[in-house]
């Protein structure tokens, strides 16, 4: 089973060429407090799906599941998991 690592999102985040502060980045904190914006937060997600061919729900991003990176590996390799 591959596994995602915190890295790994960092670099499809850094890929997405969003303007974070990354002086205070830590991976539990919401990307949006580092300065996302949702649209930021949306081209995320479509990376992540396409890199990792998974589904998102919709629910799941609703329910702020997506926030941080150390939220996004988590829920990353809970759906490589059930796969």
């Amino acid at each position: 089973m591959q596994k995602v690592t915190h890295d790994d999102i960092a670099e499809i985040v850094r890929q997405q060429k969003i303007r974070l502060d990354w002086d205070n980045f830590d991976i539990k904190t919401n990307l949006t407090d580092l300065g996302a914006d949702s649209l930021d937060i949306i081209g995320i997600l479509f990376a992540i799906q396409e890199k990792y061919q998974i589904k998102i729900a919709d629910e799941s991003i609703a329910a702020g599941n997506w926030r941080s990176i150390a939220q996004m590996v988590d829920q990353i390799n809970a759906i490589l998991q059930a796969k």
